[in-house]
């Protein structure tokens, strides 16, 4: 009976491994997360401060984890907040950044007229599988090499959430396609609404490193034409410049012409007295 007993047991305590984070056949982190991460700081990839604070490693449970976890408040040094604040590794924060200066303020000035100010997270360090199946392959989450966005807020206070905005007004489509567009050109995993059942309100980045080097970005990018910008009324025309003048040399005047001579006298004819 004793035996039958752990039989039954036995899925029991396999379910609790796999919610725990221990996943069978990972007994260690791959190397390369490690160096990827010392690589980046040694490359001031992140700088300490306010809001990028090192916390203690994480180690555990299973493989989740990482050396050298950072606790990110905001990002572009304090000008994008990030909400809830967050843990993750310093290569997905450095790539975040560079992709928030080179993709999405570009597009948010394009399309929406206003820099963006904050994202809301909907994921970050978290220890699970794919897609919270505690029984699919182990995310890039539990390493904190991923991040969820589900939505960006612009100085004017306006959300834009991926849930609403990818099918939304043409301006909030065009920001998040231009969004996700660039991002497939940072990071190595990209999944946007359409990709999967899963990933219907956020778009999911992270720096997994895949087989031969390729990349998965979904759905594949299609980002629509930029608005033309506002052209600044024409200035008022200059008036004309006068024409250069030649450098001015000195001539002489002519000599006036000499005045004629007097008149010769008119000889009187003599008189004679009579």
């Amino acid at each position: 009976m004793a035996r039958i007993s752990l039989w039954f047991l036995l899925p029991a305590l396999l379910l609790a491994g796999l919610l725990s984070g221990c996943r069978l056949g990972l007994d260690s982190r791959d190397p390369w997360r490690a160096e990827a991460e010392e690589q980046c700081i040694a490359q001031k990839g992140v700088v300490p401060s306010a809001f990028m604070e090192p916390v203690p490693a994480i180690d555990g449970p299973g493989v989740c984890g990482m050396e050298h976890p950072f606790r990110v408040s905001a990002f572009a040094e304090g000008n994008v907040v990030l909400e809830p604040a967050g843990r993750l590794a310093c290569p997905v924060i450095r790539e975040t950044d560079l992709w928030l200066q080179d993709v999405v303020q570009p597009a948010a000035l394009a399309w929406l007229g206003q820099p963006v100010v904050a994202i809301r997270q909907m994921s970050a360090y978290s220890c699970r599988g794919m897609n919270g199946n505690p029984n699919a392959k182990i995310s890039e989450h539990a390493f904190g090499n991923a991040l969820d966005v589900g939505a960006f807020r612009t100085a004017d206070g306006r959300w834009i959430t991926v849930k609403d905005g990818w099918k939304g007004t043409p301006e909030e489509r065009g920001f998040l396609l231009q969004v996700q567009a660039g991002a497939c050109e940072r990071f190595t995993t990209v999944l946007a609404p359409g990709s999967n059942i899963f990933h219907y309100d956020h778009i999911h980045v992270d720096l997994m490193r895949h087989e031969k080097g390729r990349t998965i970005c979904k759905p594949a990018p299609r980002p629509m034409p930029a608005p033309m910008a506002v052209k600044a009324p024409p200035m008022a025309s200059a008036p004309e410049s006068p024409p250069p003048y030649a450098r001015a040399t000195y001539t002489p005047p002519a000599p006036e012409p000499a005045a004629p001579p007097p008149p010769a006298p008119v000889q009187q004819p003599p008189f004679f007295s009579t």
